[in-house]
């Protein structure tokens, strides 16, 4: 029960991040423009859905404010319900869509503090990056797509995420680099062309089939990936519900023990729960210790990349006769 609590609570910071124009936008007041339906609008029921929309997001259930703004939108195409859609969306970490949506939202010509606000989130969703290469004037592919984008050097709004950027220029290997954009920070990525085999700089080498080399870029501000905090917090529940297990299994062999009616039965007992305390001993270690380490890493983490709202993660395990837990408070 406590790790699903932690698990909510740390979905809700994206929330409170945004709640700074969340709150004008999820409110009163919005925007209502004319648009072409394919059918019939209907106001009332759209008004009806994107309140339980609201009501979703407001708890912490994303997927369904997704899903009630998706359904108020096809009820009466207001486009005031893609912003708040949008902001259902980058909750759930589908930033394309969240993008998408937004962009729908500024197309309506909104009002001005709104259009501010939307985009803000905009710049924050598809941050600058910056390639190069060495020589200049490659063409630049970004995840697999047909079409170059353009040739280095060259400056991309790309969608906060992983990108497979490749880079081709005539008479030079292929080169390929994972980019991995992060939320509001500006990156950027290099690479030094390797002339190919056919090149005259270099005489064609016979039998071989290298593989194309794939570089990790880091944005700047250095950090992480969060994934490993999130294995180790996981770690640590499992750790948890090994401590909970033998609590209930060493109560259940007391119980026995103490109403054993021969002492043979009493010893069999005994070492019974003398192996629960045990196992409840080391899954106690492992659950500190894994939650301890998803918390530093976490840190190391968030103290790379910029947030909008301070967050500190106070983790208390709490384990006892009663049974045990790793508590998780997160304090602005």
């Amino acid at each position: 029960m406590a790790t699903r609590t932690g698990a909510r609570r740390a979905l809700t910071i994206l929330t409170v991040a945004l709640s700074g124009w969340a709150g004008p936008l999820l409110g009163g007041g919005l925007l209502t423009l004319a648009a072409a339906p394919a059918q019939a609008a209907d106001p009332n029921r759209a008004a009806a859905l994107e309140a339980e929309g609201k009501a979703a997001y407001r708890e912490g259930d994303y997927l369904l404010a997704v899903q009630k703004f998706t359904e108020a939108y096809a009820a009466n195409p207001d486009p005031a319900i893609r912003a708040n859609q949008g902001l259902a969306y980058e909750a759930l970490g589908e930033n394309a869509r969240a993008l998408e949506a937004y962009q729908a939202f500024l197309q309506s010509n909104p009002p001005p503090e709104k259009a501010v606000k939307a985009k803000e989130r905009v710049a924050a969703l598809a941050p600058e990056v910056q390639i190069t290469s060495d020589p200049p004037g490659a063409r630049i592919y970004i995840d697999d797509e047909v079409k170059p984008v353009g040739e280095t050097p060259a400056t991309l709004k790309l969608v906060a995420g992983r990108h497979d950027v490749a880079l081709r220029k005539p008479g030079f290997k292929l080169e390929k680099v994972v980019v991995r954009v992060r939320m509001s920070t500006p990156t950027s990525a290099t690479a030094k062309l390797r002339p190919d085999g056919n090149s005259p700089a270099r005489r064609p080498t016979l039998g071989t089939n290298a593989p194309v080399p794939v570089r990790e870029v880091t944005p700047m501000g250095g950090g992480g990936p969060p994934t490993a905090s999130w294995v180790a917090f996981g770690v640590g529940a499992a750790a948890v519900a090994g401590v909970v297990a033998f609590q209930v299994m060493g109560r259940s062999a007391a119980d026995e023990r103490d109403g054993a009616q021969s002492s043979s039965a009493w010893d069999a007992w005994n070492d019974r729960v003398a192996l629960h305390n045990a196992g409840f001993l080391v899954s106690t270690g492992v659950a500190v210790a894994a939650v301890g380490t998803g918390v530093t890493l976490w840190l190391l983490n968030r103290r790379s990349a910029p947030a909008a709202v301070p967050v500190t993660p106070v983790v208390s395990p709490a384990v006892g006769p009663g049974g045990g837990g790793v508590q998780v408070n997160w304090t602005f």
